[in-house]
């Protein structure tokens, strides 16, 4: 028992982590590894009174350093485990404000430079395709309902969100909010079990995003090695900043939240990760941690 938790006293010398990506088709993970990027994905089976209802989210830490992590759990007895376990505190789409069923999603095509899966319940359909390169990765996430609904798609990662122009140059880490459209406090959203049940509860300092008029908004997290994100926001969406607590790695924990109520939606996300490349040599053990 000892041995299968605490692992071995003693690791043969010269003893690397695994470097390539690769596919646990049991549980439907999927990990892709590049010279910028690790990043795994969810989808597989329901894991029952531990799962997070959470398929198709995504846990990435980039070669500067900078990371979007998988919350966990504080602990089982906690208040704090609704917001950790809720569908805000996660990298996925919600859709009419709820968490997801207990279902099953699957993983529908895989190499070690990209990955597709599916996630469906109650003629709900998600689909998210990954591909990471040398320098960040693309997020193409569509959402496909039975009726129209509420659809929430949600991102985090260290430091808080802040817009940046087109023309900004790409830099992680800026450090304070840009010149690219003031933001305003926003209210009205649900309130009671519901905002806990969501998430939105635990959310603090919210506030509201002009939208570009090319639906293309551009912005950055202000912790260090931050990838800049250009994400095309469906018509009639809205964008949302955010913080929250529960951080693994003690950074501030910033969130973007794109809202709407639609039938469909296509969220593209491009991340570009400055300086990855040049930093491969001395970030390859960060980009191999699992």
């Amino acid at each position: 028992m000892a041995a299968l938790v605490f692992g071995p006293d003693d690791l043969p010398s010269g003893t690397a982590a695994p470097s390539g990506s690769f596919l646990w088709r049991g549980p439907g993970i999927a990990l892709l590894r590049s010279p910028a990027v690790r990043l795994a994905l969810r989808a597989g089976p329901d894991a029952g009174w531990h799962d997070h209802r959470d398929k198709l989210a995504v846990d990435v830490q980039t070669a500067t350093g900078w990371s979007s992590l998988d919350l966990g759990t504080s602990g089982y007895g906690s208040d704090f485990t609704a917001w950790m376990r809720s569908p805000a505190a996660h990298n996925v789409v919600t859709v009419g404000s709820r968490p997801q069923p207990a279902h099953t999603g699957r993983i529908l095509d895989w190499s070690p430079g990209h990955v597709t899966a599916e996630s469906a319940w109650d003629g709900h359909v998600l689909h998210r395709t990954i591909t990471v390169h040398d320098h960040g990765w693309t997020d193409v996430l569509t959402v496909t309902l039975a009726h129209p609904d509420e659809i929430e798609w949600t991102f985090h990662g260290d430091g808080t969100f802040t817009r940046a122009s087109a023309t900004e140059p790409v830099t992680g880490g800026a450090g304070g909010p840009s010149t690219g459209g003031a933001a305003e406090p926003v209210t009205g959203d649900a309130t009671g079990d519901a905002a806990v049940a969501s998430g939105h509860a635990w959310l603090s300092a919210v506030q509201t995003l002009t939208v570009p008029a090319d639906r293309h908004l551009h912005g950055t997290w202000t912790a260090p090695g931050a990838p800049h994100l250009t994400l095309t926001i469906p018509d009639g969406f809205t964008a949302r900043t955010a913080t929250a607590p529960g951080n693994p790695n003690g950074r501030p924990l910033g969130l973007l939240l794109v809202r709407g109520r639609a039938t469909t939606a296509r969220f593209e996300a491009t991340f570009t990760v400055a300086g990855a490349t040049a930093r491969t040599q001395s970030s390859t053990s960060r980009v191999s941690t699992t």
